[in-house]
């Protein structure tokens, strides 16, 4: 979690907080009012129609500038962090309304400050967009992540899956043999120069891949096609799944007037995304985001810094006690050319450094000359100081998206 707070990107969903609550630990992440690519291809194919060529590479570059992100964040000393998200699917990818995509979900990504390691032989994934070594016995890469983002940019460009099967067996064995069908089989306004590219991204052996995302992305912008604004962006995404946009919109209002927490600061909302309606949001609208434990700590610590300070001042501003008239208090003598002109004030005059005072040790002491000192007429508190001391304290491919991808 520490490793993913650090993922500040326009095309990645922003993680605000993190922690255990409880036991269990939890993420606080933006929320951005917009759809899934795995709903828009639903959306899309329910109206009868494919997501436009150049809207769907807007989308592929903006998944593939995110993962670069990922895979090339740092730690403080600039040492590689190797990011590797391991979900990258239509499922975790947002189309914003504002017409920007994000990457989701990094809830199994693993980085080099990891400390506990998978199984060994347990996948973490979907097996349809899973990069054939990793079948193999291979280890998450940049590599992988990137062949996934080939493989869901070809299913956002047909609107089909690649990798089919009954069973997961039978999608984990297309994956193996690895048959990428021609990309004009499905549409035919897909230029060779994009079939070129995904085609290399898809390639059985990691070495005829490209080396990052973002050398994927810039093959992309390369291909000759236009890129969609994200304004196009998003009067797509209001056309395709807009009722349904709206329908979330009254919900999410509905639960927010009906919670208590919309009048205090249990319920925060981060800046809004052009369009989009942002907030905090954890799982849900059903419940007010609970304060996190991190946060009532530091309440508490305001608070009992708050009484420190009061208890403070009261004990250097309250008057002093009575005390018996034979203890007394002499001061150091002052220099003699800022010695006060009227001995018997006891007031030190403006810009003289203050005087130390001293206790004398009973009526046996020696008595001091009569021009050593200047004798208080008030004494002070029994064991204290006296007040001329005190000095003023300074001071975060093939079945259609009509369902969900298993």
């Amino acid at each position: 979690a520490q490793a993913l707070a650090r993922l500040t990107h326009p095309h990645i969903a922003e993680i605000h907080e993190y922690g255990v609550h409880e036991g269990a630990p939890y993420l606080v992440m933006e929320y951005v009012e917009g759809e899934t690519l795995s709903g828009l291809l639903r959306g899309a194919a329910q109206a009868g129609q494919r997501i436009p060529l150049d809207i769907a590479l807007r989308v592929a570059v903006d998944i593939l500038a995110g993962l670069e992100a990922a895979h090339s964040l740092q730690d403080d000393d600039g040492h590689p962090l190797r990011v590797v998200h391991r979900d990258v699917t239509p499922q975790n990818i947002l189309v914003g309304a504002d017409g920007v995509t994000r990457l989701l979900d990094f809830g199994i990504a693993t980085a080099a400050l990891r400390s506990a390691t998978t199984k060994e032989g347990q996948l973490k994934g979907k097996f349809g967009y899973m990069a054939p070594e990793l079948l193999d016995g291979g280890e998450a890469s940049p590599q992988t992540d990137a062949y996934s983002a080939g493989v869901t940019i070809w299913e956002t460009l047909t609107g089909e899956h690649l990798f089919d099967g009954k069973t997961e067996l039978d999608v984990a064995a297309a994956v193996l043999r690895c048959v990428v069908p021609p990309l004009k089989n499905h549409r035919d306004d897909v230029p060779g120069e994009v079939e070129a590219v995904l085609r290399r991204a898809l390639a059985r052996d990691p070495g005829d891949r490209y080396a990052s995302a973002a050398e994927f992305g810039r093959a992309l912008e390369g291909a000759g096609v236009p890129l969609a604004s994200t304004r196009a962006v998003s009067t797509f995404v209001e056309s395709t799944v807009g009722v349904m946009l709206e329908s979330r919109r009254a919900k999410f209002a509905a639960a927010l007037k009906a919670s208590p927490a919309t009048a205090t600061d249990e319920v925060t909302q981060p800046p809004v995304h052009t369009s989009s309606a942002a907030g905090t949001n954890i799982t849900g609208l059903d419940a007010p985001t609970p304060r996190s434990p991190r946060r009532l700590r530091a309440a508490w610590i305001g608070v009992a810094v708050v009484a420190l300070v009061l208890g403070a001042l009261y004990l250097l501003t309250r008057p002093p006690s009575a005390v018996p008239a034979d203890d007394s208090v002499r001061l150091d003598p002052l220099p003699r050319e800022a010695a006060p002109s009227d001995p018997g004030t006891g007031v030190v005059p403006p810009g003289t450094a203050p005087v130390e005072a001293q206790t004398s040790a009973g009526p046996d002491a020696a008595p001091a000359p009569p021009d050593a000192g200047i004798r208080e007429t008030t004494p002070p508190h029994r064991s204290r100081k006296s007040r001329r001391t005190r000095q003023t304290p300074t001071g975060s491919g093939g079945q259609r998206w009509w369902p969900d991808t298993p």
